[in-house]
């Protein structure tokens, strides 16, 4: 029995098959990691979950990937190229893809660290389509962004955690304007061993996943 359940929020509008696949596969190397070492992964920072992504790529296929490296930023107005560094490039079903990986967290309660997931993820692809590629032989991928929301909790929501917090949070982004949603949580019966998600006074039992690629 899998130790998180998925929620497919909004199904993909684009790359159908890379966006399930992708998913899945995260969803599973989540599960691998609560087993083992008995606590969410998710409660760190975006490099780490980012991390498991790309574990679930290159496990279950022979994808290429090409992690953190270095670049130029489109110029601007005014300005010169500057140097930075691209989250994560890759090779899947023969396609080639880039991206940039963000994560914040939010309370399930009051909403008040990221509030508009659409805007947040436009910003990241909008960062994504700056880093200049033209002369590299990723100058072909299919640009996306790729969002990790961490959703935690005080210890009273709980118990009304899948039946309405969660339920109450899907339906609500069903129709934001995403290519896809998805929401990896806690079963019910994982619920009951606190260390595994507890952090300080406050719990970590969900992370939705959710992005955009280039129109």
């Amino acid at each position: 029995m899998p130790i998180t359940r998925l929620i497919e929020v909004q199904k993909p509008k684009k790359q159908i098959g890379l966006v399930q696949n992708s998913i899945r596969c995260l969803q599973r190397e989540f599960d691998r990691y609560i087993n083992e070492v008995k606590e969410v992964p998710w409660w760190y920072n975006e490099r780490a979950v980012l991390g498991f992504f790309i574990s679930g790529l290159t496990r279950n296929s022979k994808n290429l990937v090409l992690q953190e490296f270095s670049c130029e930023r489109g110029k601007s107005k005014g300005a010169k190229n500057q140097s930075g560094r691209a989250d994560i490039w890759f090779q899947y079903d023969n396609r080639e893809y880039l991206a940039e990986a963000k994560l914040c967290f939010t309370s399930i309660n009051t909403r008040t660290d990221c509030d508009d997931e659409y805007r947040w993820t436009k910003n990241a692809l909008k960062q994504a389509n700056q880093y200049n590629v033209k002369e590299w032989s990723v100058r072909k991928a299919n640009v996306f962004a790729l969002c990790f929301e961490v959703i935690y909790c005080k210890e009273d929501s709980l118990k009304k955690l899948e039946d309405t917090h969660l339920k109450e949070w899907c339906d609500k982004n069903e129709s934001k304007p995403l290519d896809f949603y998805y929401m990896i949580y806690l079963n019910h019966d994982m619920l009951t061993k606190e260390s595994y998600f507890k952090y300080g006074d406050y719990y970590y039992p969900a992370v939705a996943v959710y992005g955009l690629f280039n129109k």
